[in-house]
């Protein structure tokens, strides 16, 4: 439902609208991690050689290339530190573009006020948070300390997470059951899986258990005029 008021949905049911301005209630989408599997930064790769070198700039292209020489044989990462640190590093390399579309679109006066985040609210709006904190002079110390503050809030924001997906999966069954259908054939979304509603109560069931993963958001409050997401 917040996706109506700060448009355009990520499921695409907005695709009609004309793009927002600066001022306007909005979702600025910047993609921090786009191409940033071992499939996508590959393609993106071979799609630029036949270009030419002209789809990539030079940092883009040798990030990509680090990139995808961090994984295993086998396409696997070693272990997940190594994949969130590579991850991190890539993003600032490989897309620096949307990193800056991000950083103009919270340095716009006309876009205040502004709220930033991505699924987990975690570690894409961390490395946000870290250039934001930074370019204002902040210690070190306390943009790590800002940084791993989250991990105190794990159990909560994992809840988040899977009650968002499971909020997506519905919204795809129902506007668009072809896509749902080609999902489900690859396993990645099951008529099985919990209901947005499921997952809410399975959120404060675990509060009360004491395992911190309560306090779900049911519904949003219109509080920002514009909003970026990562």
């Amino acid at each position: 439902p917040c996706y109506d008021d700060y448009p355009p949905c990520p499921s695409g049911r907005h695709a009609d609208r004309p793009e927002g301005s600066p001022g306007d209630r909005r979702r600025v989408h910047c993609p921090f991690t786009k191409r940033l599997s071992v499939f996508q930064a590959a393609q993106a790769l071979r799609q630029d050689e036949k270009a030419g070198g002209t789809l990539l700039d030079g940092r883009q292209r040798e990030g990509l290339k680090w990139f995808r020489a961090m994984f295993s044989d086998d396409g696997s990462w070693k272990d997940r530190v190594q994949a969130l640190a590579c991850t991190t590093r890539a993003i600032l390399f490989a897309n620096h573009d949307e990193v800056l579309r991000a950083m103009q679109v919270l340095a716009d006066p006309a876009n205040y006020p502004v709220a930033y985040g991505c699924v987990a609210g975690k570690d894409r709006t961390g490395i946000l948070g870290a250039l934001v904190l930074g370019a204002l002079g902040v210690s070190h110390a306390d943009i790590l300390a800002d940084y791993l503050a989250t991990n105190q809030s794990a159990a909560h924001i994992g809840a988040c997470a899977r009650v968002s997906a499971a909020m997506w999966r519905e919204e795809v069954r129902q506007r668009k059951p072809k896509e749902f259908e080609r999902l489900a054939k690859t396993g990645q979304v099951s008529a099985n899986m919990p209901s947005a509603d499921e997952e809410r109560r399975a959120a404060m069931a675990s509060r009360e258990a004491g395992d911190g993963a309560g306090n779900v958001m049911s519904d949003q409050e219109n509080w920002a005029e514009s909003t970026v997401s990562a």
